[in-house]
């Protein structure tokens, strides 16, 4: 409430300054201006000498210049600055925004796991987390946003640059709430792989690759395109990170799932693959809308500012994000429940669509039309659906999905602006050139993005560090890895019966344990 306070304080000073400014613009007629009677502010008339003079000119004969310029440099400077607080204040709001968004991947690949591993794969999102302040800080930043070498990575601003930073306005102010920013979104891209790996990768394999997605495959990225490298200058456009964060995670999260390969049970050669329930379906439900609110600082707060024009746009790119999500959700539950056996509703289909319209829009969501937006969701809800099914053809087991939310529907996001851009699609304008960039640039991420992925986690299973034994999956990894269990069932009767006896009780608490129902698997 402080902040939100705070900010409509600086939007009402900078509502005073320009009041100010249009008073000082009043015309005034030659009468006025011959019987003294100007009034507060007025330029001089017509004809009259209109120059700017300085406080001296004024003072010596204020016929001679416009009054306006005696106190228009200090007007000007104190709007500069209100807009730039303005700004500023918008961005770092909404980078706190985005940090939000952990909590919401936290909650879904808490939920989506079952209950013997929910502990380490909320360890896993908490230590990206201090993984990514770190390696942001001493050097991912400056690949990303320094000095450009060779349009494909920064050279400066490297263990915080605190030499290069001064505090005014100008330049510090612009330094650090920069870095929070992209601190928040670089934080998120890492984030998408731990779900890929749930269940039975090793916490040390996650944050060695940790260390390299923040530190090389990701900064990279955004240096041949935000920082102003090679790609940015080939054409290649994603206004808030569909290819830029979503796919670099997503690509980078199949070849971590390919390379640990399935959970033990998951798929046979002769039998439909065996589905690990959800143990906490509320978490999934609402990590996803936890996602979704955060997800509004992500594609907004990409206009990088809120004064002037800025407003208009960040309403632009709400309205597009909003209803992307809609139409890809509403698609994405329809399909996943129809292939559902006996048709059941999927709550997880339903989430992960609303993820999938949110990932397919950002790319596009400040330069296509609503329509677009629409058709941009229900595309990416349909590809979400197509990319799990491949998933499961290929035997690759990805517990979140998240290779197909923000892999292949980032993809579509950057393809899809090419297509449906307002100004220079394919299908809007009848050019080529835009989607032909865009093209460039999804390989190019896909390349760059999974190479790396994929000699990183190949290296760390050819150390035999990168999964857990069979012995530690079956158990779960709460109990080995972390000394006990994410919950404590003492006094509790599981599905609500009477109390049990211990025996009867301990079994049951392995069945929840396990994603079990009554000792069936569901």
């Amino acid at each position: 409430m402080r902040s939100l306070a705070a900010l409509l304080a600086l939007f009402g000073l900078f509502a005073v300054a320009r009041a100010a400014t249009y008073i000082m613009d009043t015309e005034c007629t030659k009468e006025d201006f011959d019987a003294g009677t100007l009034p507060a502010g007025c330029k001089n008339w017509e004809g009259a000498n209109d120059r700017d003079c300085t406080e001296a000119d004024f003072a010596e004969d204020p016929t001679t210049c416009t009054w306006k310029a005696s106190n228009a440099q200090e007007v000007n400077a104190l709007i500069e600055e209100l807009t730039f607080s303005i700004d500023s204040a918008w961005i770092v709001m909404s980078g706190a925004l985005v940090f939000f968004m952990g909590a919401g991947f936290a909650m879904l690949e808490a939920g989506s796991v079952r209950a013997k591993n929910a502990s380490n794969i909320l360890a896993k999102n908490l230590m990206d987390k201090s993984i990514s302040v770190i390696v942001w800080w001493i050097w991912g930043y400056g690949l990303a946003f320094g000095a450009d070498g060779g349009g494909f990575l920064g050279t400066s601003l490297f263990g915080g640059a605190s030499a290069e930073y001064d505090h005014d306005l100008d330049a510090g102010s612009l330094h650090f709430r920069d870095w929070f920013f992209q601190f928040a979104f670089c934080s998120a891209g890492a984030t998408i792989v731990s779900g890929a790996v749930a269940e039975r990768a090793r916490l040390e394999a996650y944050a060695t690759f940790c260390v390299i997605m923040i530190g090389l495959i990701y900064p990279i990225i955004v240096h041949w395109t935000w920082g102003g490298g090679w790609l940015s200058t080939f054409g290649f456009s994603d206004f808030a990170g569909s290819g830029i964060v979503h796919m670099t995670g997503g690509v980078a999260a199949w070849f971590g799932a390919w390379l640990c390969g399935p959970r033990t049970g998951r798929y046979s050669e002769t039998e439909d693959p065996y589905e690990f329930y959800p143990h906490n379906i509320p978490f999934v439900g609402l990590g996803a809308l936890i996602l979704w609110f955060g997800w509004y600082g992500f594609n907004c707060g990409s206009t990088l500012a809120i004064s002037g024009a800025g407003i208009a746009q960040a309403a632009r790119v709400a309205q597009n994000t909003t209803i992307s999500a809609g139409a890809a959700g509403g698609i994405a539950f329809i399909l996943k429940s129809y292939f559902a056996k006996g048709f059941k509703f999927d709550v997880t289909g339903l989430a992960n669509g609303f993820l999938a319209g949110l990932v397919g829009i950002t790319a596009g969501c400040a330069d296509v039309e609503t329509w677009a937006a629409f058709v941009i969701g229900l595309v990416a809800g349909c590809i979400y659906v197509g990319a799990s099914k491949l998933n499961d053809l290929l035997h690759v087991d990805d517990p979140l999905e998240a290779s197909c939310v923000h892999g292949a529907c980032g993809a579509w996001g950057c393809f899809a602006l090419g297509l449906l851009h307002n100004g220079s699609g394919l299908f809007t304008m009848g050019q080529g050139g835009l989607l032909g960039a865009q093209v460039v640039g999804i390989l190019a991420i896909a390349a760059w993005s999974g190479g790396l992925a994929c000699l990183t986690f190949g290296a760390i299973k050819m150390m035999g560090w990168l999964r857990i034994s069979k012995e530690i999956e079956e158990e779960g990894m709460d109990l080995d890895e972390h000394g006990g269990p994410a919950y404590n069932w003492v006094g509790m009767s599981p599905g609500g019966s009477p109390r049990m006896s211990p025996r009867a009780h301990m079994a049951a608490e392995k069945d929840m344990m396990d994603g079990k129902q009554d000792g069936v698997q569901v």
